[in-house]
């Protein structure tokens, strides 16, 4: 009598069982940013508003000037996750096919 091992499928019997959870994982999201060199331009020509009293011993005037102002940001985040619990469900317990 020999012995031998068949590869046919008609001689096994495969089934996958599954069983289904709830899984729960805090994560926490902490956001950074960085600035860097601030750039100012003008935009147009300055506006003098003179304010001259003419009894008085000084004279004030205010400047008005339109500008630009460039911020460059750079922006990142880090994750840090904590550790999650798994509820499993005894109920669910079943063969995946």
């Amino acid at each position: 009598m020999s012995n031998y091992e068949s590869n046919s499928p008609h001689n096994k019997c495969t089934k996958t069982s599954c069983q289904y959870a709830d899984i729960s994982l805090p994560v926490e999201l902490k956001p950074t940013a960085t600035v860097s060199d601030v750039e100012i331009e003008c935009c147009g020509e300055p506006k003098v508003i003179c304010e001259c009293m003419d009894c008085c011993n000084t004279c004030t005037f205010t400047i008005l000037q339109k500008i630009c102002i460039k911020i460059p940001v750079t922006y990142s985040v880090t994750a840090c996750v904590e550790d999650g619990t798994i509820c499993c469900d005894a109920r669910s317990c079943d063969c995946c096919d």
